[in-house]
């Protein structure tokens, strides 16, 4: 439980619901998944991953973050 940076590119990801018990990590790299629900999974993230500072979603069809 000490990780504090994972790169998670190429893995057809489509949530984060799994990344419970992460607390110390500050780099998540996703790019290239299948990530679509942006807003739900930067939630998901903020209550798993408190520490984190950089995180990167491109080339993911993500959503827009505040719908008009």
């Amino acid at each position: 439980y000490l990780l504090e940076s994972i790169d998670l590119s190429y893995n057809r990801i489509v949530t984060f619901g799994g990344m419970k018990g992460l607390p110390k990590l500050t780099v998540l790299i996703a790019t290239n998944n299948e990530l679509s629900k942006s807003l739900e999974e930067i939630l998901t993230l903020k209550r798993y991953c408190p520490a984190l500072l950089h995180l990167d979603l491109r080339e993911n069809p993500l959503d827009k973050v505040c719908p008009k």
